[in-house]
């Protein structure tokens, strides 16, 4: 009779309606795994309810009919007190609300066979007391450290090297926002530089050209001499009554006072390049800390070919920041380049001459403007050649031209000037 009235209570307690019990423990209860699995229809076995995992509309609920005055039950239900027998059973919730329809209509005591574990979601799915990250089933997720303040993340890190350099990955779910994109290894060679003259220019002649007249046959005992005027094809000169028995054409120095050299700078600037291309994914699936500690997140791990390790992120060349992320490495998104050569220039010229042509003849008579009775002629020539004269001269006329000749400048030394400097920094901080 005693177990009757006690099945009869059970019964009268379980009549209440599930919409109304699934309403109030959706809002009350904390999430997590307890014994047994309550459908709603109010059918016991083994001491716990089991039944419709039907879609109803409404969140089923575990719950556990236990001996009288042994659970300390929920606030929502009141208990007797465990001094108080009253031979009626008392309800206490298993503080989990399932999904509709989750359930399979079994109660073995424990989670229906064959659920997986969301590993973003906080709770423990599978009952093996282990919450996301912490299950492992959840290997392909980690626990990071939340960004430090001032920096993002947390981002894949893709590094990629060789000549030339890969393209980077292109990012993509869990891992689908393009936030970092650089170089690293900035390999830059100095300039190249020369420098050379060219020839000597602006040099000038005009009245550098002249004449003397010897009393001997090998222009030994000189004379008289004058300066011929520049360009004039017609003229005479008088020997001014020397006993002439030689002469020649000399020509002086030029001047240089205008001439110079032209500059010739040589410069080649080498190609520059990068040891290391990087891009950085930032994470873009959901997040959450569950199995996690220290407010850590539990979320998904890159796979490759980016970098299995969570990284996070700022502008500017930094030192990581203290915590789990320690392993840094700067990535810059361009290049300024300054390099060039020292100023080219040219010395002054030396080694200039004045190398002569046409022709000066003696004569026997000195007349104004023109001399005649040629006695003798000589050839301009560079080395002012001796021309003998028989029969003696009373003046000299002829035309002859002088023109600059060779020489050079010597060109100033060059250098390397400049230098390449990494622009649009970006540190990247990465778990070792």
């Amino acid at each position: 009779m005693q177990n009757t009235r006690s099945l009869m209570n059970l019964r009268r307690a379980f009549t209440w309606s599930v919409a109304s019990i699934s309403l109030s423990l959706a809002t009350l209860l904390p999430q997590g795994c307890a014994q047994g699995v309550n459908q709603g229809d109010g059918t016991t076995v083994g001491g716990n309810a089991t039944g419709e995992g039907d879609a109803d509309g409404g969140p089923d609920v575990r719950w556990t009919a236990v001996p009288n005055g042994q659970d300390p039950g929920d606030a929502t239900t009141p208990l007797d007190a465990a001094a108080t027998v009253d031979a009626v059973y008392d309800v206490a919730f298993d503080s989990y609300v399932l999904p509709e329809g989750a359930a399979n209509g079994v109660d073995s005591g424990s989670c229906p066979t064959g659920l997986g574990e969301d590993c973003t979601n906080g709770i423990d799915d599978n009952c093996n007391g282990l919450v996301d990250c912490a299950d492992p089933l959840c290997s392909a997720y980690s626990c990071d450290e939340a960004p430090p303040p001032g920096w993002q993340g947390p981002i894949g890190l893709y590094t990629g090297s060789g000549s030339p350099l890969p393209p980077p990955p292109s990012c993509g779910a869990p891992y689908a926002n393009d936030f970092v994109d650089g170089n690293a290894g900035l390999v830059a060679s100095t300039a190249q530089c020369g420098c050379s003259c060219g020839s000597v220019s602006g040099a000038d002649c005009d009245g550098a050209i002249g004449w003397t007249v010897y009393t001997d046959a090998n222009c030994s005992n000189p004379c008289t001499s004058a300066a011929m005027p520049p360009s004039t094809a017609t003229f005479c000169e008088s020997t001014s009554a020397c006993s002439v028995g030689s002469f020649q054409v000399t020509a002086g120095a030029p001047l240089l006072n205008i001439a110079s050299c032209h500059a010739n700078p040589s410069i080649a600037i080498p190609n520059c390049g990068w040891q290391t291309v990087g891009r950085g994914c930032g994470y873009s699936g959901p997040v959450d800390h569950g199995g996690c500690s220290g407010g850590a997140l539990c979320v998904q791990r890159p796979t490759s070919p980016f970098n299995a390790k969570a990284c996070v992120f700022a502008a500017g060349d930094l030192t990581c920041p203290a915590g789990s992320y320690s392993v840094g490495q700067t990535f810059y998104a361009a290049a300024s380049d300054s390099r060039g050569c020292s100023a080219c220039t040219c010395g002054s010229p030396t080694g200039v001459t004045c190398a002569l042509s046409g022709n000066l003849s003696t004569y026997a008579t000195f007349g104004s403007p023109t001399c005649s009775n040629v006695t003798a002629t000589a050839t301009a020539s560079p080395n002012g050649a001796c021309t003998m004269v028989e029969g003696g001269a009373a003046g000299v006329e002829g035309y002859v031209t002088a023109s600059p000749s060779g020489g050079a400048c010597a060109p100033s030394s060059v250098g390397a000037t400049g230098s390449v400097t990494p622009t649009g920094p970006v540190t990247v901080c990465c778990e070792p």
